[in-house]
């Protein structure tokens, strides 16, 4: 029963992502975006490339995101240089249908060089949580705060924001690792100052990731649209939303067509239909040449030959 539903959910997963690069795929034929980009189309490439350096820049934050973890979990002897390179190393394995291939490849190389399987183990699920929950915080403030107000209801967003804004450091210092022992992961038991000094540091890592993407998707809108600064505030909350949407869709290889789909109806009313495709396509240009360019990085540096006990 249990595999019947775990393949009715995958299936149900591939479906989903079909109809979305189906959308996506119309709205690029109906909104003929290749005429937008001939007018600047040198632009928009140096736009593309600055940004590809940005987005494989920013790998380096959920790496050291992922030490500070795995540190949480009981693998106090990671080292930042090989946890950068089994990250950069393994990230571009999102791109597997089925986008958990990342995980299962970090495993297995931070295996290689001595890692626990149980560190390694509770820190996906820590990871993969506080990836979650940092877009989705960064979602819900964006929308408080780009939704245009109403009258009588700025106190309740106000108060909203402020409740987000307190639950989320209180989920972290004591639901997380009460979490971890309620699922067996087996850490140490973690006092709170070490969760302050190791895991809400990597969350604000996360959080900061998720920020920058934000603003290199803004300055897409730049090169392709009229935008302000204004513009910032719905390029964050897109961005976000659209990575919780990926991530979480079964089947999904890094999100793709998933995550612009919602890219295209989240900017469509701020910057139109046309420069919205548009921006979603070079954004995704982006986060593939950036992913591609992380991944480059991690060979220049010497790796150890043996097995070392950590």
């Amino acid at each position: 029963m249990r595999i019947r539903a775990v393949n009715l959910r995958h299936v149900g997963g591939l479906i989903v992502v079909g109809a979305a690069c189906l959308f996506v795929a119309d709205k690029i034929i109906s909104t003929q975006i290749w005429t937008l980009a001939e007018t600047n189309g040198r632009t928009i490439l140096v736009a593309v490339l600055v940004g590809a350096a940005a987005y494989g820049l920013s790998g380096f934050l959920l790496s050291a995101a992922w030490l500070r973890i795995l540190r949480w979990c009981g693998q106090d002897k990671a080292s930042m240089k090989l946890c950068f390179c089994i990250y950069a190393r393994t990230q571009i394995a999102k791109y597997i249908p089925g986008n958990i291939f990342h995980f299962i490849g970090r495993h297995a190389m931070g295996r290689r060089f001595g890692f626990g399987h149980t560190p390694m183990v509770s820190a996906a699920v820590l990871e993969g949580i506080g990836l979650i929950l940092a877009a989705s915080l960064l979602a819900l403030v964006g929308a408080l705060v780009w939704l245009e107000p109403r009258s009588g209801l700025a106190p309740a967003k106000f108060a909203a924001l402020g409740a987000i804004l307190l639950l989320v450091p209180y989920a972290l210092v004591y639901g997380l690792p009460r979490l971890a022992r309620a699922r067996r992961m087996e850490v140490e038991a973690r006092r709170p100052r070490d969760t302050v000094t190791e895991l809400i540091p990597a969350y604000l890592l996360q959080i900061s990731f998720f920020l920058l993407s934000g603003c290199i998707l803004w300055g897409l809108a730049l090169v392709v649209g009229d935008v302000s600064l204004s513009a910032l505030a719905p390029t964050v909350t897109a961005v976000a939303a659209a990575w919780v949407a990926g991530f979480l869709m079964p089947g999904a290889a890094a999100g793709i067509g998933v995550r612009e789909a919602v890219l295209i109806a989240a900017l469509s009313g701020t910057l139109g239909e046309r420069e919205a495709t548009l921006i979603a396509v070079a954004y995704r240009a982006v986060t593939l040449s950036g992913d591609l360019f992380f991944f480059a990085l991690s060979f220049p540096l010497i790796l150890p030959t043996r097995r070392a006990r950590m």
